[in-house]
C-alpha cells in the first residue's frame, strides 16, 4: 500500500505525505517515506505483513534513477523468477515488491503482461520526471489518483488520497445517482476529481499529460480443443489448482468464504486438499439467515446455504465451518464504518453486514486472507447460454436436446419452453424479462425526475447485443468493482479470487462454448472439476443460495433506526437533488411496516447508504 505526490513546481512536502502515510491502514508496520529534496515528488509505502516475503520488504525502493512502490501478490512468481535469471539464494530474501520492481526494470511498462496476480505500482523516473503506473488485469488491488493544479496524487486506499489536503473533495453526484440506480461507472468513484484506475489498464504521465490505456487485451480465439470433453475438464482443473496455491501462500491462516454454490465450494475444496498436505486447516465461513426472523427467497433460491456447507465440511476433514449471522445488525449499523474508513457507500451494502461478520470471525481465528469466488459465474461456472445454437448447427441434436432437457428441470419448466427459450437468445429473453417488469431495478426509481430525464439513456438498461461469444468475453474481461468497502483498511484483511486468476480466464477464453457444457448440463465444466471435491447435493444442485433474504424483515425489525436515517438524508439539499425524498419515504413505509418486496428493501438501503454519505461529506 502506497501514496505518492508529484508536483514539478517543488510542493510535494514532507508533513503532507506523512500526513497520507497515517491514513494508511492494514500494514505490518509504520510506512516508509521518502521526500524528494526539491520537493518533485514524495511517497510513502507500508507493508501488509501478509506474504511470507513481507519481512524483507523495505519500501518505498529509492534508487538514483527511479523511485518505485507496489502492492504485491506475485502469483507466478517463480516463473518471473527463472525468467529473470536469478539465483536460488536470492529469492528467497526477496519480496514481491522487490520481484515487481526487477520485472519494471527488465520489461519496462510492458512487464504487466509477464504478471498473474494482485497488485499495484507505480513509478517516478527521476531525470525524465515520468511517473508509471499501472493495476493487474482484474484490479483487485485499487489505485486512485487525482490530477489537479499541475499535481498528481495517487494512493492505493481513498482516505489516503483524501487525507492531501488540497485534493477537490466535490461529490460526484451523477455517480452517487448511478449506484441507487444501480449503474457502475467504471473508473467513477464518489468525488468528481477523483478517479480509480480500471483493472487492467495503465497510467502514465509526462510533460504535465495524464493518459491511461488498457494494456490487458487476450487473446480471444477459440484455440483449444479436444475431442473428448473430459479433457477440458483436465486441462482446466490444472490451472484452477495453480491459481489456488498460489493464493494460499501467506505468512498467516487462510478463511474462505462458503455457500453451497458450485464456486465458493469447489475453492473452499481445493484449498482444503492442498492444505491437508501441509497438515493445515481452513477456517470457512457461511452465511445464514438471522434467527427469529422471515425469510422470503425468490422462486428456485433457498435462504439457507448451512446444509449444503455443511455437507462440504464433513467430505473435508481439516475444514472448520462458522455459521455467521447478521447478529442482530443491520445496514444502518455497519455503513459508517465504511464511509469512515473506505470514504465511499458501498454496492449492494446490505450484504456487508454477514461479509463484515464473516471478516471479523475471520480476523479473530488468525487469518489476513479470505478467500472468495466472486469471478465463478464468469468464468469456470458460466451456464454455456448459447451452447444449444452451437451443438444445433454441429448436427449434435441428442446433446442439444438432453442441454434443454437438463435446463428445463434445471428451472422447473418444460422441455418445449427450454428450447424455445435457448433459440429466442438473449435479445428474446431481454424482452421476456421486460414484459414481466424486470426492467423495475432496484432504486432508479427513487431517482429524481430531473435527474432520469439528464440520464435518461444511462439509465435504460438496452437489449443484449452482440453475439454470445461476444457477451462471454465481456463479461469474462470485466473489471473488479470498486464500490465495495476495500477489505484492507475495513478489516485488516486481504481478499483473494482463484476464479479470478488471469491465467484461468485466458484459457477459458481459448475453449468453445460448448466446452462450458461438460455433460450436456448448464454450469458443466464446473460441475466436472468438482468430482470428488464437492459433495454431488452440490454439484448436481437445482436450486440456488441467497444471501440476506430476510433483508425485508431486517429493516421491519429496525424501523426506528430506518425512519430517523430518513429525517437525516432528508436534511440534505445535495441528496435530495437526486432522490425523490417522497417516494423513498414511501418505501420506508412500506418495507417497516411489512408491507414491501425485495425490491424496495434494497432500494431503502442502498438510497440511505449514498444519503447517509452524503449527508456527513457536506459536513
Amino acid at each position: 500500500m502506497f501514496a505518492l505526490i508529484i508536483d514539478p513546481q517543488g510542493g510535494a512536502s514532507l508533513p503532507v505525505i506523512a500526513g497520507m502515510a497515517g491514513a494508511l491502514r492494514g500494514g505490518a508496520t509504520q510506512a516508509g517515506i521518502w521526500h524528494d529534496e526539491h520537493g518533485r515528488a514524495a511517497v510513502a509505502a507500508g507493508v501488509t505483513g501478509i506474504l511470507p516475503e513481507d519481512v524483507f520488504d523495505r519500501q518505498p525502493l529509492v534508487h538514483d534513477d527511479l523511485i518505485f512502490a507496489a502492492q504485491a501478490r506475485i502469483g507466478n512468481r517463480d516463473e518471473i523468477l527463472d525468467r529473470l535469471g536469478l539465483a536460488a539464494a536470492q529469492r528467497t530474501m526477496l519480496a514481491d515488491s522487490d520481484v515487481l520492481h526487477l520485472a519494471y526494470r527488465r520489461w519496462g511498462e510492458d512487464c504487466v503482461q509477464q504478471l498473474s496476480g494482485d497488485y499495484a505500482f507505480v513509478a517516478w523516473h527521476r531525470d525524465s520526471g515520468r511517473v508509471a503506473a499501472a493495476v493487474d488485469h482484474f484490479g483487485s488491488v485499487r489505485l486512485y489518483y487525482a490530477q489537479f493544479a499541475g499535481k498528481l496524487v495517487l494512493a492505493t486506499q481513498l482516505a489516503a488520497l483524501l487525507a492531501h489536503p488540497e485534493v477537490p473533495r466535490d461529490l460526484d453526484f451523477d455517480a452517487l445517482g448511478f449506484l441507487i440506480a444501480p449503474r457502475i461507472e467504471p473508473g467513477k468513484t464518489s468525488y468528481r476529481h477523483v478517479a480509480s484506475l480500471t483493472g487492467g489498464h495503465q497510467l502514465s504521465l509526462e510533460g504535465g499529460v495524464l493518459r491511461t490505456r488498457r494494456w490487458w487485451n487476450p487473446d480471444t480465439q477459440i484455440r483449444t480443443r479436444f475431442r473428448d470433453s473430459r479433457d477440458y475438464v483436465l486441462h482446466a482443473r490444472e490451472i484452477f489448482d495453480r491459481a489456488v496455491k498460489a493464493c494460499l501462500r501467506t505468512s498467516g491462516g487462510v478463511a474462505a468464504t462458503v455457500s453451497g454454490g458450485l464456486d465458493s465450494t469447489l475453492i473452499t475444496a481445493t484449498a482444503a486438499l492442498q492444505l491437508k498436505e501441509s497438515g493445515r486447516r481452513l477456517h470457512a465461513y457461511t452465511a445464514v439467515p438471522e434467527p427469529g426472523l422471515p425469510c422470503r427467497p425468490l422462486p428456485g433460491w433457498e435462504s439457507d446455504d448451512s446444509s449444503y456447507a455443511q455437507a462440504l465440511a464433513q467430505m473435508h476433514d481439516n475444514i472448520d465451518l462458522q455459521l455467521v449471522s447478521p447478529g442482530g445488525l443491520c445496514t444502518l449499523d455497519v455503513v459508517p464504518a465504511f464511509h469512515a474508513r473506505s470514504r465511499t457507500p458501498v454496492r449492494n451494502s446490505a450484504n456487508h453486514i454477514w461479509l463484515g461478520r464473516i471478516y471479523e470471525a475471520a480476523a479473530r481465528g488468525g487469518a489476513r486472507v479470505v478467500l472468495i469466488g466472486a469471478k465463478g459465474n464468469a468464468t469456470a461456472s458460466q451456464t454455456g447460454d448459447g451452447a444449444f445454437g452451437v451443438l444445433f448447427r454441429k448436427l449434435r441434436w441428442g446433446a442439444a436436446l438432453q442441454l434443454a432437457a437438463n435446463e428445463a428441470e434445471d428451472g422447473g419448466r418444460a422441455v418445449w419452453r427450454a428450447v424455445v427459450r435457448e433459440f429466442a437468445g438473449e435479445r428474446g429473453r431481454a424482452l421476456f424479462q421486460r414484459l414481466r417488469g424486470g426492467e423495475d431495478r432496484a432504486g432508479r426509481h427513487v431517482l429524481t425526475q430531473a435527474f432520469q430525464a439528464s440520464h435518461a439513456e444511462a439509465l435504460t438498461e438496452p437489449f443484449a447485443s452482440g453475439t454470445t461469444r461476444a457477451r462471454q468475453i465481456a463479461f469474462a474481461t470485466s473489471p473488479a468493482k470498486v464500490w465495495l468497502a476495500d477489505p484492507l483498511p475495513q478489516w485488516n484483511m486481504e481478499t483473494r479470487d482463484p476464479l479470478a486468476d488471469r491465467h484461468l480466464i485466458e484459457c477459458l477464453l481459448g475453449y468453445p462454448l460448448d466446452a462450458l457444457t461438460v455433460g450436456n448440463r448448464g454450469r458443466g465444466l464446473a460441475r466436472a472439476m468438482g468430482a470428488g471435491r464437492v459433495p454431488d447435493i452440490i454439484r448436481f444442485r437445482r436450486t440456488r443460495g441467497e444471501q440476506m433474504s430476510e433483508v425485508e424483515a431486517i429493516i421491519a425489525a429496525h424501523s426506528k433506526a430506518y425512519r430517523q436515517a430518513l429525517e437525516t438524508v432528508a436534511a440534505s439539499a445535495a441528496f435530495r437533488g437526486i432522490v425523490d425524498i417522497d417516494l423513498l419515504k414511501n418505501k420506508v413505509d412500506r418495507v417497516c411496516e411489512a408491507r414491501g418486496n425485495r425490491v424496495d428493501a434494497i432500494t431503502v438501503d442502498r438510497a440511505l447508504d449514498v444519503g447517509l454519505f452524503v449527508s456527513t461529506a457536506a459536513t
